[in-house]
C-alpha cells in the first residue's frame, strides 16, 4: 500500500537525497582515520573510503576486502536515495519506514560484526592501496 506524501515531505526527501550525495563526495577527501593513526586501532569504518573508491571503479572484490560493511552501507544508501528521489517525483512511498529501519539496524549489526572480526584478527588484513 503506497502512502501519499504531502508537498513539504517530498521537498524534504529531495533535500535528504542531495545531502547524501554531497556527503558522499565530501567523505572521499577525508584524511586517514585518526583513531588508527593515534591508537593503532581501526575504527568500524576503517578502509571505507578505499572500499567506496574501489567499488565506484568496479572492483568489488577489493572493495569487500577493504571493508565489507562500507560497501553494504553504500549500496543500501544508494537504494534509499533512489527511493527518496522516486518518492519525491511520484509522491508515493515505495519503501516503508519500517523496512528502512530494519535495513539500517541490520547494517549496524553487520558493521559491528565486521569490526569485531577485524579487531580479533580473524579477518584478512587490509589490501595495499
Amino acid at each position: 500500500m503506497a502512502i501519499v506524501l504531502q508537498r513539504r515531505e517530498r521537498i524534504d526527501r529531495v533535500l535528504h537525497a542531495a545531502l547524501a550525495a554531497a556527503a558522499f563526495v565530501a567523505l572521499r577527501h577525508l584524511p586517514a582515520c585518526p583513531l588508527l593513526r593515534m591508537l593503532d586501532v581501526p575504527c568500524p569504518l576503517c578502509g571505507g573510503r578505499h572500499a567506496i573508491d574501489r567499488m565506484v571503479q568496479g572492483d568489488l572484490a577489493v572493495a569487500m576486502a577493504w571493508n565489507p560493511a562500507a560497501v553494504a552501507w553504500a549500496v543500501a544508501g544508494a537504494a534509499m536515495v533512489a527511493g527518496w528521489i522516486s518518492e519525491a517525483a511520484f509522491g508515493r512511498r515505495f519503501i516503508s519506514c519500517r523496512v528502512e529501519r530494519m535495513v539500517v539496524l541490520t547494517l549496524c549489526g553487520a558493521t559491528l560484526a565486521s569490526w569485531g572480526l577485524r579487531l580479533s584478527g580473524a579477518a584478512l588484513p587490509y589490501p595495499p592501496p
